[in-house]
């Protein structure tokens, strides 16, 4: 599926990532599966860590 809708082989491989966004009270605001081509694409990972631990009252 993915070969189909990027115009490319589909022995070819692709990046594909999860890109969640949340707020300060840890929900979620954005959410995005990119998949790119992988002889097309480099990808950098930064992670920025919090100040705090979220937590969740059950």
């Amino acid at each position: 599926m993915e070969a189909e809708t990027l115009h490319i082989s589909s022995t070819l491989a692709v990046l594909e990532g999860t890109l969640v966004a949340t707020n300060t009270a840890g929900r979620v605001v954005e959410a995005a599966l990119p998949v790119l081509p992988g002889d097309r694409a480099d990808a950098t990972l930064t992670i920025y860590s919090t100040t705090e631990e979220r937590t969740t009252e059950v």
